[in-house]
């Protein structure tokens, strides 16, 4: 007869026989009458039933990889990073004399705009390890709000340095780093975000001239 194998908690207790155990894609899984019953926390590396994990259709296995406890966790250090960001815009803001009402809950919000399948440059469309937040009108003139930040790249936030970001989008040097589609689906959201047309929401920031040359170069 096959030895069974037992999957043990972290605390040591023992919590299930298991037929066996093999390891696929990097990730150990327990197997119990051929069924995939318990998964190895690619956080934390201890062993826990398919309930102890959040579920996700778009993975093969249907859960996270991250057991609940450790995306509690992992909740917890972004939280306290997306407070950061609030109160760094906000602390800019008041230097300038301008609204400074940014919360969590917004810039949560900003980076799920951002967001395809990882956070991304919201005019590069390019993948971000280090998200910045950069201003669409000047710190100086509209405050840090809600609907006056988008998430950008470092390189991105250097190259815009104090200009509109609109304004900054019709230059050459934007236009040899911009991912075309991705500026238009970022006025899209913007706009949706403000609650006025695309239209509306370029007229807050460039001419009527500008905005000719804007569609020119980005529709």
């Amino acid at each position: 007869m096959k030895e069974l194998k037992v999957l043990t908690m972290k605390n040591g207790t023992k919590l299930i026989e298991l037929d066996s155990i093999e390891t696929k894609y990097g990730r150990k899984r327990g197997i119990l009458f051929n069924d995939v019953v318990a998964l190895e926390c690619t956080t934390c590396k201890g062993g826990f039933l398919l309930g102890s994990f959040h579920k996700q259709k778009q993975l093969k296995i249907g859960v996270k990889n991250a057991c609940k406890t450790c995306r509690v966790e992992e909740n917890k250090k972004s939280n306290s990073s997306l407070m950061k960001k609030a109160s760094h815009q906000n602390w800019r803001a008041k230097q300038a004399g301008r609204v400074a009402d940014l919360t969590t809950q917004d810039v949560e919000r900003l980076y799920e705009l951002a967001t395809k399948k990882v956070v991304c440059c919201s005019i590069t469309g390019k993948p971000l390890q280090r998200p910045v937040l950069g201003h669409l009108k000047p710190v100086e003139e509209a405050g840090s709000t809600l609907t006056n930040l988008i998430v950008i790249s470092q390189k991105v936030n250097k190259l815009q340095a104090s200009k509109d970001i609109f304004q900054w989008l019709l230059t050459e040097k934007a236009q040899e780093v911009v991912d075309i589609e991705t500026v238009r689906e970022t006025v899209e959201k913007l706009a949706d975000l403000r609650e006025v047309t695309p239209e509306e929401l370029l007229k807050e920031h460039l001419s009527k001239k500008q905005i000719k040359e804007f569609m020119k170069i980005y529709n």
